[in-house]
């Protein structure tokens, strides 16, 4: 049985195959976006490449033949790797809900404290203005010779 505490090899130390289409094939050309999700799902793939690099490292002391790892990279099938986009899709979810969920009762307080002031300020503006509106209306009549009051008083009924 391999000895656990062995140490995995640098990446460095992993050969690579000349040309690995995998990045390609999860992130487009150009962005996007879901780039961020192809960006998580690359780093699954890497993260899954590493455990199979690991245990080839445990079982055999070595690492990987250059045709292992064109076998390896071989191996994700179109199906492979949307399921990593898909993974990748819920990783992002449970991240964002994780976020928001943490972050709900200050946004709650925030909304809750910023509104009644809000309110309170923008109506005290507004009705100064539209009073203010008033006064000006009715001193700009008076201005021209038009006699409101003299004008209400004929509209009283008698």
């Amino acid at each position: 049985m391999p000895d656990s505490a062995e140490p995995v090899p640098p990446p460095a130390l992993i050969p690579s195959p000349v040309y690995n289409p995998i990045f390609e094939k999860l992130v487009p050309k150009g962005g996007g976006e879901d780039e961020i999700n192809s960006l998580v799902a690359y780093g699954l793939y890497k993260k899954a490449k590493r455990e199979w690099v690991s245990q080839i490292w445990d079982a055999e002391k070595r690492p990987p033949t250059e045709a292992e790892l064109r076998a390896y990279v071989a191996h994700w099938t179109p199906f492979l790797l949307e399921n990593l986009k898909a993974q990748a899709d819920n990783y992002l979810a449970s991240f964002s809900s994780a976020v928001i969920d943490a972050a709900e009762p200050q946004i709650r307080e925030d909304a809750l404290r910023g509104t009644t002031r809000s309110a309170v300020k923008a109506s005290i503006i507004g009705n100064a203005a539209y009073t203010l509106v008033l006064i000006a209306f009715v001193l700009i009549l008076a201005w021209t010779g038009v006699d409101v009051l003299g004008f209400l008083e004929k509209l009283k009924p008698k």
